[in-house]
């Protein structure tokens, strides 16, 4: 099998934009149904991988859901797929790598991670808490968007870092631990911290998360002593900030990683704008836009404090470089849609 068919490989695809929507086993058959898409490049065809192994081909097919959500791209409509495979898999989590082939032949893909079994032992929030943090009152959404995330994160920390008994992480931005409630099923033995400004989100994590939850300011400093952890994750908080509280809370980060500590972030970049009519078009004029308002955390956040934020790889790799090193920058990385930078704090 060639290196571009491992999962590790195929990690190393351009990413394309999509969903699965029904993984279902019946009769020793699994069905894998969804869509992918990618604004420039025309799909013709699906690969469906499970772990380290394609399953099956089939073509795309008509989605008129996903033609009118972006109807700015041409061909929105021509990414439908269904697969159906024989396979007797027990398992309780299901990795899958959905793979599109262009008209030009250019390999694509996403990943995929569906939790089969265990759902019930996840908490959930209140439905006004899932909004304020996946902008979703769909409990199922709310927990594929949190499992997604999770895995998608802690692999980036694992290339970049080992886990061991000194590990310490903190969720900056936590909201109501929608990636938090996988981290702590998956690696109960990582200490896990967490914050964010939503005082009523945080108190529901330590009434139902296994970790410590605060709430804290919208301008830092946060609580913790200088070098208090060796990771740092967050999750679409710097896709809500402007460019000017990306900075203060940059170097708020930096003091609380220990040196070498690793800080795994999200952002709105060129590739999330081009699925936004107009947006890819402005971000080429002007390197980070944040003049756009974002209403989700009325009555939470101060007026005007949160945003939607977009941002060019560029302009991170030069500005971001003031205050870490870059170790991996990965457009789409975070749940198909978000960029994932992987920094480091330097020194000894």
């Amino acid at each position: 099998m060639a290196d571009t068919d491992t999962i590790a490989g195929l990690r190393q695809l351009d990413r394309a934009r999509g969903s699965v929507d029904v993984v279902d086993f019946t009769f020793n058959t699994l069905t894998v149904s969804g869509w992918i898409l990618h604004p420039s490049h025309k799909i013709k065809s699906v690969l469906v991988y499970m772990d380290d192994a394609m399953i099956g081909e089939c073509p795309v097919a008509l989605r008129p859901d996903v033609a009118k959500a972006f109807g700015h791209i041409p061909h929105a409509g021509q990414s439908g797929f269904t697969l159906k495979a024989k396979n007797k898999s027990k398992a309780a989590l299901i990795n899958l790598f959905i793979v599109g082939i262009t008209t030009e032949g250019i390999r694509l893909g996403f990943p995929w991670h569906q939790l089969i079994k265990g759902k019930s032992s996840i908490p959930v929030p209140s439905k006004t808490l899932m909004h304020r943090v996946a902008g979703t009152r769909d409990k199922n959404s709310f927990l594929q968007t949190g499992l997604n995330g999770a895995l998608q994160m802690m692999d980036a920390v694992k290339r970049h870092t080992v886990l061991n008994e000194h590990s310490s992480l903190l969720d900056w931005g936590c909201g109501c631990g929608r990636v938090d409630s996988f981290i702590a099923h998956y690696w109960p033995e990582l200490p896990l911290k967490g914050c964010d400004i939503d005082a009523e989100a945080t108190n529901w994590c330590n009434k139902n998360i296994a970790g410590n939850f605060y709430a804290i300011s919208t301008d830092p400093p946060t609580p913790f002593a200088d070098g208090a952890f060796s990771i740092i994750i967050a999750s679409s908080v710097m896709t809500h900030l402007t460019e000017a509280n990306q900075s203060l809370w940059l170097r708020e980060i930096h003091r609380l990683l220990v040196p070498k500590g690793i800080f795994v972030v999200s952002v709105h970049g060129t590739f999330a704008a081009s699925f936004i009519p107009g947006m890819l078009e402005r971000l080429s004029k002007q390197e980070i836009i944040d003049d756009l308002g974002d209403n989700t955390l009325d009555g939470v956040a101060p007026p005007g404090y949160y945003r939607a934020t977009f941002q060019t790889p560029g302009y991170v790799h030069r500005n971001w470089l003031k205050t870490f090193e870059i170790l991996e920058y990965k457009e789409g990385g975070l749940t198909n849609f978000q960029d994932l930078v992987v920094l480091q704090k330097s020194g000894n």
